[in-house]
């Protein structure tokens, strides 16, 4: 019962986290749309900052996770941002520079860092091997819910409020992560410690890189680890094309540069999300997952080509579900074998190098969507990479290149 209550309430986080960090990034895409609407070099300008702390500070975050009290780390997380976040305003009205913005995401990065890959370590401690999947689809999908709450709720709040009250809102929710956090840092106890870190710095160090190695040498010997992780960076470098070159081709068919309609694509895809997440769950022993992966690129490709030929709101919202349905399932099957596969002591360690990997190909692909929009329509952009996913599904599919090794 006891570790029944702990896990709902690191539910009830993850859905509360996730709407915080959805709604702090549509408010600051929300205020480049009204600053500079339908630039994708400034949403490029939006994704670096954004996504290169992670690339700075994950070898030193990912040890520091395996050594600390993972709920005390999230607690802490969540209590910054919101710290952090609710000081925008106050920092862009002193400013006056869309630079503020810039500098807000990459200083919450940072400890969106430490949310993360600690989550994702922690679950694990709370949840038998066996439910691992089950779980894992019923947070994406809680994820999911938050996700969908903060498109909406950041569209209703920035178009009908103020750009500043979304600000606040979003801190009052980081605050609200925290507090219920707060009972399982009190509560949880791991079940194997870890040594801290030493306090001579060049001991830290070598510590540093003898994980390092640790960590590559343990992907070579598994081959889940290595294609889960090839997976989810595939998935997040069309999350990074999305980013850019998507929401640009939103704001581009909504000339009226209202966040509300941005805020219903997103929506239509939050509900896609969680449809796939529930399939996921239901058809957990009916799938190999190397199908699951294939099957689901295909899909995925023939969405974002049907959202780059879309010049309306409808359309759009029809392929974006679909986009939604497709990669849900992938990202829960490839995290789940993750966890599995993954020694208790090097958890902390595999989940922040994975957020490095996805972090690296969302901006690897962010910066070259941008640099061949100055060549080829946004449109064209999005038609090519959905023939691209779609032909690698079936690619996929034939030569049964991801089957995994048996138990």
């Amino acid at each position: 019962m006891r570790r029944e209550s702990t896990l709902q309430l690191f539910g009830s986080v993850q859905l509360v986290g996730l709407l915080g960090d959805r709604l702090k990034q549509f408010t600051l895409v929300g205020m480049l749309g009204l600053l500079v609407p339908g630039s994708s070099f400034e949403l490029l300008k939006l994704t670096l900052f954004s996504q290169i702390p992670i690339l700075l500070f994950t070898p030193l975050v990912g040890s520091l996770i395996d050594r600390w009290n993972k709920p005390a780390a999230i607690v802490g997380s969540c209590v910054i941002r919101a710290l952090l976040v609710m000081c925008v305003p106050f920092a862009y009205e002193h400013t006056q520079t869309i630079y503020a913005f810039y500098v807000a995401a990459f200083v919450t990065s940072i400890f969106d860092l430490v949310f993360a890959p600690a989550r994702s370590a922690l679950l694990p401690e709370i949840v038998r091997p066996e439910r691992l999947l089950s779980v894992n689809a019923m947070f994406w999908t809680l994820g999911i819910i938050g996700t969908l709450l903060g498109f909406v709720g950041g569209g209703w709040i920035f178009d009908y409020f103020s750009w500043r009250n979304s600000f606040f809102a979003n801190a009052v929710v980081y605050a609200g992560a925290a507090v219920l956090m707060l009972p399982v840092a009190i509560t949880h106890r791991p079940a194997e410690t870890v040594p801290p870190l030493p306090r001579d710095p060049r001991h830290g160090i070598a510590v540093l890189a003898r994980s390092a190695r640790d960590a590559v040498a343990l992907l070579r010997q598994s081959r889940e680890l290595r294609s889960s992780l090839s997976t989810q960076s595939v998935l997040f470098a069309v999350g990074g094309v999305m980013s850019v070159i998507g929401i640009a081709h939103v704001h581009e068919v909504v000339t009226s540069g209202r966040a509300v309609v941005l805020s219903e694509v997103g929506s239509v895809l939050i509900l896609g999300l969680i449809t796939g997440a529930l399939l996921a769950g239901w058809f957990r022993e009916k799938t190999l997952p190397e199908r699951t992966v294939s099957v689901g690129a295909l899909l995925a490709g023939v969405a974002i080509a049907g959202m780059g030929r879309a010049e309306s709101p409808l359309p759009m919202c029809i392929w974006a579900g679909l986009l939604g349905i497709s990669i849900s399932p992938v990202f829960i099957v490839t995290e789940t074998l993750m966890q599995h596969r993954s020694p208790r002591e090097f958890t902390g360690r595999v989940f922040a190098a994975r957020e490095a990997l996805i972090k690296a190909a969302f901006i690897a692909a962010a910066a070259l969507a941008t640099l061949v929009n100055t060549f080829v329509s946004k449109s064209s952009i999005l038609v090519g990479l959905g023939l691209f996913l779609a032909l690698l599904g079936v690619i996929l599919e034939r030569t049964q290149w991801l089957r995994l090794e048996k138990r």
